[in-house]
């Protein structure tokens, strides 16, 4: 069915030529941003947390709507986009240098996002990895590199190539998170049953004051340092932006 999907994408661009960059849909490019900002990495760490801090994990995605998707599409994208067709600039390096009018800020950019992009990539590829571990009988060093051949092959098909890809990523996040949803409440008799068991748990360490509400003193700066980082951090990503 995923490879149905992607066929289907695939044909439905072919008009455009689907591995070369161009418009696309809303729709789309929704689901691309989102898969691209919140990665597996993401959805497995803050999984864990979650477990450990209770519902005031839920302040992290609020942040991640609001400050990290609405406002980056209000206030950065649109002007970003404005920009980038006066400039006739297609990277965010380019985008940087020409409209400071700097060649050589375009390849300073270049060698920054080279080097942090590759340090980031590096945590989310073994992430992966640990997690196929987990299921097939392979080393994890093996694992790695066949994570990396794999995400090297996506940019084959050049933005256009990769924004469908990742599209279907973020369906397939979409259908287990709600799968993973229903399957908790399934267990624990429904939403406000488990609000109210969760409720009902003695105040732990790191929940200090009960797993429906904020944590006082450190505990709770920790998670509202959590929502800064994790959203507002975004603003600083051009090639987000772009």
């Amino acid at each position: 069915g995923y490879f149905a999907v992607f066929a289907f994408l695939v044909h439905k661009g072919r008009s455009k030529d689907a591995v070369l960059s161009g418009s696309v849909g809303f729709g789309v490019q929704a689901f691309a941003y989102v898969a691209t900002y919140i990665s597996a990495v993401a959805l497995v760490g803050f999984g864990g947390l979650a477990h450990a801090y209770g519902l005031q994990m839920l302040l992290v995605a609020a942040g991640n709507v609001w400050f990290g998707t609405w406002a980056v599409y209000r206030f950065l994208a649109w002007p970003t986009r404005k920009w980038q067709e006066r400039l006739g600039a297609r990277t965010p390096a380019q985008l940087l240098g020409l409209g400071h009018g700097s060649p050589s800020l375009t390849r300073a950019m270049a060698f920054v996002f080279a080097l942090f992009l590759g340090v980031y990539g590096s945590a989310v590829i073994k992430g992966a990895a640990l997690l196929l571990a987990e299921i097939l009988p392979v080393p994890v060093w093996a694992l790695i590199w066949l994570v990396a051949i794999i995400v090297g092959l996506t940019f084959i098909g050049g933005l256009r190539g990769v924004l469908y890809t990742e599209a279907m990523q973020g369906v397939v996040m979409l259908v287990g998170m709600l799968m993973l949803v229903g399957a908790i409440f399934s267990k624990v008799g429904g939403p406000w049953e488990g609000m109210q068991a969760l409720a009902a748990l003695p105040p732990s360490d790191l929940a200090n004051n009960g797993f429906v509400s904020l944590s006082g003193g450190e505990r709770g700066l920790f998670i509202l340092s959590l929502v800064v980082v994790t959203s507002i951090a975004v603003w600083a990503q051009p090639q987000m932006m772009q």
